[in-house]
Formats: C-alpha cells, structure tokens, sequence
C-alpha cells in the first residue's frame, strides 16, 4: 500500500472517530436541566450534615454557586457539585455537595471549621 493511501485512511478514521466522539456530547441545555433537578436534594444532604456538624436542629442553607463538568459526554460520570452554607444556632459553616445522577448526594466540610456567628 503505498504511503498516500495509507495517509488517506488515516485521515478519514480520523474524522469519522471525531465526528463519533463530538456526537456523545451532552447538550449544556441538559446539564443546566439536571443541575437545577439536583439542586434540592444537594440542600437536603447539606442541612443533614450541618445539623450533626453545627449541633442544631434549625439550620438555614443558602447554595452559593454550581458546578459542573465544562463538557460531559455520554461516558463521563455527571458529578455536579454545590457550595451550600449552612448556619443556626450562632454557628455557620461551607459544605462542597458532590451529586451524582440517580444516586445520593455526599456533603463534605470546605474548611472542617465551624465559625461562630454574631
């Protein structure tokens, strides 16, 4: 086989696995879309975490920002995670929420400190 032939069915491979690959990609209207539907139980998790954590009952959360992967296919783990403060009982505190789809949602301490409010 001679060397032009060989180049040229590389090339077309090459624009076929591409075309395979790019095709996977999740549409960022449906990550938006499945940011926001996880949303409510990353607070749940949040405020579970921040009753054990802050030894109160009544806790208030507010999410303070969203993450998700900048791109995402159909073989990437959709892992979304949320910065949701928590505060009561003069206490507040920053949990990282990880949600994966179809799973539940682990909240972790940013700093492992609890901050006394005034």
């Amino acid at each position: 086989m001679s060397e032009c032939v060989r180049t040229s069915a590389w090339r077309r491979f090459s624009l076929v696995a591409a075309g395979l690959i790019a095709g996977c990609q999740i549409p960022a209207a449906k990550v938006q879309q499945d940011v926001s539907a996880m949303e409510p139980a990353a607070v749940i998790a949040a405020q579970e975490r921040a009753r054990t954590d802050l030894d109160c009952g009544a806790v208030k959360t507010a999410v303070l920002s969203r993450e998700a992967p900048p791109s995402q296919t159909l073989y990437t783990l959709a892992r979304y995670v949320y910065r949701i403060e928590a505060q009561g009982c003069g206490r507040r505190t920053v949990f990282s929420v990880a949600c994966v789809v179809n799973s539940a949602c682990s909240a972790m301490s940013e700093s492992g400190t609890v901050e006394r409010v005034k």
